[in-house]
């Protein structure tokens, strides 16, 4: 309750994010209160395993506190939601049968100057068909009647009206310059769901909308507590309030993190052993946003090589496979209800190109390609698009170089660890081929979820240290005043040499956790404990290094 209090009072900056990471790392690395042998230290100053547990979820609810507070006090204490987000996603799923991928701008536009005029001064707006920013009147007109019917037309208009009191009109002219709705065909399906059963024009209702990502990831959390245990759930919490990538993002949103609830869920439930659930939770998010597929796909090694080695299908494996298969075709015919039939997939695979072509060029992206799109050492506050493509030209062949090493070398380490292991380094070839909006990296979180045991592996705790020190060098380069978009390619060069440790670090765990284990027996109170080593056999250690728990 204490840091509860104290969080409510305390405002998110980087300063205080700093001294969180800082906070954590110390906790995470701080020794342990082990005995002499077997190579070990011994430390009478050391933490207890219980100690640094209780450190851990102090510092998790602090950060959540702090992270949630300032938003939670515009949110629930007001009718105000995120419009930036509402907007396109809640708009353009609810008419998505008549504005498609191309003509949400023109279309609000068009409604907007036909009703209340609240954007009048909205001079520019950004070709959804080309992304080319161009002056209103040069943006080709909008006939409503050759897409609309009267009634679909008058309820825009009041959609439009009711959300247009969310934003300041001088804010709304940097919502008509985003990239536009870009949501898989799918998720179209389940956005029109909701906005027809909570109606975006009534205050009740919308707060209701947005709050539903809410009750989600309590439900994620909640499944990791119970599959993984208090400690790892603090490390989660930890990584996941103070990562930047979630600034201002928590609360008041759309449907923005039902794909990571949906990933960490099935990684729950297949720890649990209920691989059909978990392919059936998981098709979702690989439906909604596709590049979760490669979490999959990497997971897929250590299979490989333990049916190679035992010469018969694992039959969780095979339970997940093709509960996943069969849940994405399903949502594949699901997905026709969008209202434009299956061409929709057509149209999202060209909107989706479009946006990614010009969407690694942005402020705040997450990616290796967007380190590269500034020249290396010299990090400058402006730079227009056309210099940051030239950049990026001239080091293609330096990204392709790095990204090559990085995806060989999780290929290396993913075949020779535990399939959930797999599963969470499977986000490295993401980095290393996609640029993605930087929430979608709260995925990261996850890496605290690695190798057995309710308690986190020394090795573990170690990969969640150097996350928290890339969080914690972006806080520093935030102090100093840093612009987005040289600040985002620092940290993507940060992510790199993370994931490099990761690796690492992931790879001595595998080794260890496939050699013999050690079983600790009470010695009496004034002598010292004993350490005994347990044989494994041949076929235990491959069965231990291979297995998909």
């Amino acid at each position: 309750m204490t840091i509860v209090l104290i969080g409510c009072f305390l405002e998110q900056t980087a300063g205080l994010r700093l001294a969180l990471v800082a906070a954590g790392t110390v906790a995470l690395l701080w020794p342990s209160h082990l005995v002499e042998g077997a190579g070990r230290w011994s430390t009478d100053w050391g933490l207890e395993a219980s100690q640094r547990t209780g450190l851990l979820c102090g510092l998790a609810l602090l950060g959540l506190v702090v992270t949630t507070a300032g938003d939670a006090s515009w949110y629930l204490g007001s009718s105000k939601v995120r419009v930036w987000n509402v907007y396109h996603y809640g708009i353009g799923a609810k008419y998505f049968p008549e504005v498609g991928y191309e003509d949400l701008y023109r279309a609000s536009l068009q409604a907007d100057a036909d009703g209340p005029g609240y954007w009048k001064k909205v001079d520019k707006v950004r070709s959804l068909e080309t992304y080319e920013v161009v002056s209103r009147t040069e943006s080709r007109p909008y006939d409503h009647r050759a897409h609309f019917t009267d009634d679909r037309y008058e309820q825009l208009t009041r959609d439009l009206a009711s959300l247009s009191e969310h934003r300041s009109k001088s804010g709304w002219k940097n919502i008509f310059r985003d990239r536009g709705y870009n949501a898989t065909p799918f998720w179209t399906v389940i956005g029109r769901g909701l906005s027809w059963a909570l109606p975006l024009d009534r205050p009740a209702t919308l707060k209701a909308l947005t709050a539903i990502d809410l009750v989600l990831l309590a439900g994620t959390l909640w499944l990791v507590y119970r599959c993984f245990g208090s400690e790892r759930l603090a490390l989660f919490v930890l990584l996941l309030t103070v990562s930047p990538v979630n600034d201002d993002r928590l609360l008041g949103g759309l449907l923005q993190y039902d794909w990571l609830c949906a990933g960490v869920a099935a990684l729950c439930l297949f720890q649990r052993r209920r691989p059909g659930w978990a392919g059936v939770v998981f098709s979702y998010a690989v439906l909604t946003r596709a590049f979760p597929i490669a979490f999959v796909g990497l997971a897929a090694l250590p299979l490989m090589v333990g049916i190679l080695k035992s010469r018969r299908l694992p039959r969780r494996a095979v339970r997940f496979v093709v509960a996943l298969t069969l849940a994405c075709l399903a949502g594949v015919g699901v997905s026709l209800l969008n209202g434009r039939g299956m061409t929709a997939w057509t149209e999202w695979a060209d909107a989706i190109s479009l946006h990614r072509d010009t969407h690694l060029i942005g402020d705040r992206r997450i990616g290796l390609e967007h380190f590269f799109t500034e020249d290396v050492g010299q990090l400058r506050n402006e730079r227009s698009d056309e210099q940051r493509l030239e950049s990026l030209d001239g080091q293609r062949g330096s990204f392709m170089t790095v990204a090559s090493l990085l995806i060989l070398a999780t290929v290396v380490v993913g075949r020779r660890v535990r399939t959930g292991d797999a599963w969470i380094l499977g986000q490295i070839p993401v980095f290393a081929l996609l640029v993605l909006s930087r929430y979608y990296h709260s995925f990261l979180a996850t890496f605290a979820l690695m190798g057995r045991g309710r308690r986190a592996p020394l090795e573990t705790r170690a990969i969640v240290a150097l996350q928290l020190m890339v969080f914690g060098g972006y806080s520093m380069i935030e102090m100093t005043g840093g612009e987005h978009h040289p600040s985002y390619v620092a940290i993507n060069g940060m992510l790199v040499l993370f994931m490099i440790g990761a690796l690492a670090l992931t790879r001595s765990l595998a080794v260890r956790q496939a050699t013999p284990t050690t079983r600790r027996r009470r010695a009496p109170s004034d002598g010292p404990r004993r350490e005994t080593t347990v044989p494994a056999t041949k076929s235990a250690i491959a069965a231990t290094s291979s297995s998909p728990s």
